[in-house]
């Protein structure tokens, strides 16, 4: 969905962060592509495949009171960056600077 553009066009601030670099010691793949990797890695870990590599999160996995919204929150971490372009940096880390921005 992502190669065929389908995703950015059904999530529009997912469509700006497509081939978004990052430049950290913290982030090596693109915005898109560290988050869809996270959401991957967050699947392995709820179904316990990753037991071997997260035997912890996997343990845990089960406690989790809604699988959906960590699955939301690991999908939404990142995609504010692609309004960097548009939003100044400190409305961009504060939610009330989007309000603002938006109104």
């Amino acid at each position: 969905m992502n190669d065929a553009g389908v995703l950015g066009r059904f999530i529009p601030d997912f469509g700006r962060v497509v081939a978004q670099m990052q430049f950290d010691m913290y982030h090596y793949y693109t915005v898109d592509e560290h988050t869809l990797n996270a959401v991957g890695i967050l699947n392995r870990i709820e179904n316990g495949e990753a037991a071997d590599k997260f035997p912890l999160a996997c343990e845990l996995a089960g406690q989790i009171a809604s699988n959906r919204a960590l699955s939301l929150g690991v999908f939404l971490h990142d995609i504010a960056r692609g309004a960097a372009a548009t939003i100044p940096t400190s409305a961009a880390l504060s939610p009330s600077g989007w309000a603002q921005d938006s109104a």
